[in-house]
């Protein structure tokens, strides 16, 4: 395959989108009835919105494969540093401010229980389960248990890490579904839960669902990008970007009801794919606007929902009892949510995941000074 950099730029045009559209799925109410002409605007142009949460696990499971593909010093340690340090410091300070502010009716032993990352309830609706008191979070519980099997993975044969993981990932499902269900389902809202799972309930349920199959996906497009020899050709890479382009457009004309590969997992795999292809044989597709939307995607993603409830309160306390309507309102509280992500990117993410590398790179350089201690002179 030839390659102008190493460089992955698709995985940055699909990240940031992916966190709009879910932004775009929570506040397209305040498009519906706001003009006679399309009354169902919100609806018709963004109810299938949340297919960014699939995006976002196909390209966990490409990226993390990616990111691991050298066998550093420490490489064990290094991983949980950088998922930790990415992942957890920005969450829970999420939680935290709401927990002290509009979820303050959530008792301590509630806000300990969603800081942990578990849903509030594995006995309710798949793959939500409640959702976590933070309620864009759900999602992170399923990156998380899967960075704890690739994890195992990479413990067992670092260069087979992510063929071992997705084995573990298909026993686990497999024998959890027949265990506690006596079924087989690849269908995005079963649940594997049954009472008598109890304290392993989180554990298990997660490990049962389908939506891991989506993690899967990811990293088998990292090996066929790893490993498929391809040359530029600027026809075959417009066809493949043509074909992402038609599989985004099927959105608009489809109504995807569930998360998981049986519904909005293959249109996300269609857009994954192609676009991934399209830049492997020669389409690079990037930009200043689209680094910047990847960059603050998971801080997108996080606080939208707070912004969004403050933005509520607000309007309850002045006697408003609805978003006022139309597309400036809309594209008013979308600048809103992007700013308040910029500022939370800046502040807190970014420095959390500068101090994640700055511990490694203490580490690995007190782990060589150890070795050259040892050594004789």
């Amino acid at each position: 395959m030839t390659k102008t950099s190493n460089k992955i730029y698709f995985i940055e045009v699909l990240r940031g989108p992916a966190a709009l559209l879910v932004v775009a799925y929570h506040i397209a109410g305040i498009l519906m009835g706001a003009y006679s002409f399309w009354p169902g605007m919100g609806r018709d142009l963004f109810r299938n919105g949340n297919i960014g949460v699939d995006i976002f696990f196909m390209i966990s499971g490409f990226i993390i494969c990616y990111a691991t593909k050298n066998k550093e010093d420490n490489y064990r340690s290094s991983f949980v540093i950088r998922r930790f340090f990415r992942i957890y410091p920005l969450f829970i300070i999420c939680l935290t401010i709401a927990w002290l502010t509009y979820n303050s009716g959530y008792s301590y032993l509630n806000y300990l229980h969603s800081a942990t990352l578990m849903q509030n309830n594995y006995a309710d609706k798949a793959p939500f389960f409640g959702y976590n008191m933070l309620f864009p979070a759900w999602t992170i519980a399923y990156e998380v248990m899967f960075y704890f099997v690739f994890y195992i993975g990479m413990c067992i044969n670092h260069k087979y890490r992510g063929l071992i993981t997705a084995i573990l990932l298909l026993m686990a499902m497999s024998i959890i579904q027949l265990s506690f269900k006596g079924e087989l389902s690849i269908y995005g809202h079963f649940s594997s839960y049954r009472e008598d799972m109890g304290v392993f309930a989180p554990l298990l349920t997660l490990l049962g669902s389908p939506l891991m199959l989506e993690f899967i996906i990811g990293m088998g497009c990292y090996y066929l990008y790893n490993v498929l020899r391809t040359s530029e050709n600027i026809t075959v890479s417009s066809f493949f970007l043509t074909l992402s382009i038609i599989a985004v457009s099927m959105m608009y004309f489809v109504d995807l009801h569930s998360h998981g590969i049986t519904e909005k997992g293959i249109v996300a795999a269609a857009i994954f794919i192609p676009l991934m292809l399209s830049e492997m044989t020669g389409m690079k597709l990037k930009s200043k606007i689209s680094r910047f939307f990847s960059d603050i995607s998971y801080s997108l993603y996080l606080t939208h929902a707070m912004v969004l409830k403050y933005y509520t309160i607000y309007l309850k306390n002045s006697g408003i009892n609805d978003f006022p309507k139309g597309v400036i309102s809309f594209f008013s509280i979308l600048v809103v949510c992007i700013v308040v992500a910029y500022i939370a990117h800046i502040t807190i993410e970014k420095w959390f995941i500068t101090t994640g590398k700055k511990i490694i790179n203490f580490l690995s350089t007190k782990g060589n000074n150890n070795v050259l201690e040892k050594e004789p002179t």
